[in-house]
């Protein structure tokens, strides 16, 4: 996948074939619905927004500092992503951990989009 373009029809037909497999990890999670925009253009583009930096939590339509746009082929690199293994509250978690020119990828979003990649077959 890494040797060369990712177009727009590669992406879904894998997106659509190969089903997440579920994990041990997976299994012990809260579920919940999130939208990934993808950009329709020759080469896709993933849509990503910054956090405003005075929030604690999850930001809502008027609290986004920042709207940027990642290559699809970069963002489902696997190489990108850096894991922070935490202990907090008397839980292990991993922590996954990326950069895209100067914003900081991080959490619930790299961590959706690392197995979104592994979804349509990335190799580590």
């Amino acid at each position: 996948m890494a040797d060369h373009a990712l177009n727009l029809d590669d992406f879904l037909s894998r997106f659509q074939l190969l089903r997440p497999q579920p994990s041990r990890h997976a299994l012990n999670q809260r579920q919940a619905a999130v939208l990934v925009p993808i950009v329709r253009r020759p080469q896709p583009g993933l849509l990503l927004t910054q956090r405003s930096p005075l929030l604690h939590y999850h930001a809502s339509q008027d609290e986004v500092s920042a709207v940027f746009e990642m290559p699809l082929a970069e963002a489902l690199r696997l190489g990108r992503y850096h894991p922070l293994d935490i202990h907090r509250r008397g839980n292990d978690h991993r922590v996954w951990l990326s950069w895209y020119q100067h914003y900081f990828v991080w959490g619930m979003t790299a961590g959706i989009i690392r197995e979104l990649a592994l979804q349509i077959g990335a190799r580590p």
